[in-house]
């Protein structure tokens, strides 16, 4: 890879994952709440299959006890009050032992999906962390005249979740708030115009005060970089988000000159140009991503390329824009990809295969295979159904017949599969597989999953399957 731009793609990942972050000292963070809780307590033998939730208040850090597979709230007991200053005490019994409190915290913090971005949330958010968050911040900034700048990033991140929750439940934490507009809907029900102006209505004031931030403090640093950068981010969230709804008079509100400087257009400019024409390119992050889309919309940059973001393979209304206004091919039947039994796919652990299979064959597996959830985890007795694989090990049909150069399917690159698939990955590993006869596949980082399969080219990672 040319040095030059590898240097040039590193500080954009750098500033989109940045995590020198300062926190709102206002309330405990999350690990010392959680830690507190592991260290002291005793957990009831029901763990793991009932986790722990930690909801940051107004009146302080709650604890919840939730069955992990129904969540159904079994507890909740207020842990940390902010009018004592200190913890309260539970009705759980007080642990002698403590040999297993790292571990369990440990388990229960992956168990509950809480990774750099919720901490991150968890630090900077005034409430954060259950349902309704996003409302309870609204309506505190409405009683108070002036904010800090925790504050005010607080209510930017409220408006922009609670705007988003008139359309899908991206993020998590939904709260329908007695709102008929607010009820989730299948993603083939076209969405309201009403809904979409209630969005629209949100989230301008989500950037508004991002806005006021950047003008108090130039400096403040988010998640992805200066305030500066993720206003821009906003707005580009809020344009990508009205077009692949099917808005895009509204959309076209929102992308404005101006919104990245010359060094980020650089970049983005580089990596189109790196990749092949009508060639499918993956990016990673909102930072990446947003400036690729930026130049290429109002730039007319390299439009023949099909910019993809990997984060975005998650959500089921992405992927219906994908297929009906970019022409993403993908073999996974609606129905399927729809269905809740589709966002994490099992390995079978009673059902051992070392053989190898292709792609199309994992895809049939999964499509056909469907289990209680009782019959592949030992903790649950639940009788919901998900959907398994029984084979680890797949590869990509060579694309030309085999020959001096491939001469067994063996020869072929293997990708692995641990005991878990996310959909989304599946549905990377479809959409390449469906596509990558008519089109080059790169992709801006080296994606762990596919990385034996990725040689570098130019300023991009180049996908081969073989």
């Amino acid at each position: 890879m040319n040095p030059k731009r590898l240097i040039l793609l590193s500080y954009l990942v750098t500033i989109c994952i940045s995590t020198a972050y300062s926190q709102n000292t206002n309330m405990p963070g999350y690990d010392v709440i959680a830690t507190h809780f592991f260290y002291t307590y005793e957990l009831p033998v029901s763990f793991p299959g009932n986790v722990f939730e930690f909801h940051k208040k107004k009146d302080g850090w709650y604890l919840a006890e939730v069955e992990n597979n129904s969540k159904q709230r079994l507890k909740y007991e207020l842990l940390w009050n902010k009018k004592t200053n200190g913890f309260n005490k539970l009705s759980y019994k007080i642990s002698i032992d403590t040999s297993n409190s790292k571990a369990n915290f440990l388990e229960n913090k992956a168990s509950t999906g809480i990774g750099d971005f919720e901490l991150y949330a968890f630090e900077r958010i005034s409430y954060y962390g259950y349902s309704g968050w996003d409302w309870d911040v609204i309506q505190m900034g409405k009683t108070e005249q002036t904010f800090s700048e925790f504050e005010l990033e607080s209510l930017a991140r409220a408006y922009s979740n609670y705007a988003t929750g008139f359309l899908y439940d991206q993020y998590g934490y939904h709260f329908e708030n007695g709102d008929t507009a607010r009820k989730k809907i299948s993603t083939a029900t076209p969405i309201s115009s009403y809904r979409i102006s209630k969005f629209h209505e949100y989230i301008k004031k989500s950037i508004d005060y991002y806005r006021l931030l950047a003008e108090k403090n130039p400096d403040y640093q988010t998640r992805v970089g200066k305030v500066s950068l993720k206003l821009s981010g906003e707005s580009m969230f809020a344009w990508s988000t009205l077009k692949m709804i099917g808005s895009e008079n509204k959309a076209t509100e929102f992308i404005k000159t101006g919104l990245y400087n010359d060094s980020i257009l650089h970049i983005a400019e580089l990596l189109l140009n790196d990749a092949p024409q009508n060639s499918i390119l993956f990016t990673s992050g909102d930072n990446q991503t947003y400036s690729l889309w930026y130049m290429q919309e109002t730039k007319g940059l390299r439009k023949d390329v099909k910019v993809i973001d990997i984060n975005l393979l998650g959500l089921n209304r992405y992927i219906s824009f994908l297929k009906k206004h970019e022409k993403i091919r993908f073999s996974i039947p609606d129905s399927i990809l729809h269905n809740k039994t589709f966002s994490v796919l099992y390995k079978h652990p009673n059902i051992n295969s070392s053989n190898s299979i292709d792609i199309d064959s994992l895809t049939k597996q999964i499509i056909t295979n469907v289990g209680p959830i009782s019959e592949i985890s030992s903790y649950s007795m639940s009788s919901d159904s998900i959907r398994y694989f029984t084979n680890q090990k797949i590869y990509f049909n060579p694309l030309i017949p085999l020959n001096s150069e491939i001469t067994t399917i063996s020869e072929v690159k293997l990708i692995y599969l641990g005991d878990y698939l996310y959909g989304s990955d599946l549905l990377l590993i479809d959409l390449i597989n469906m596509n990558r006869a008519d089109k080059k596949i790169l992709i801006t980082f080296q994606y762990e999953l596919l990385s034996s399969l990725l040689t570098p080219e130019k300023g991009l990672f180049l996908f081969s399957e073989n």
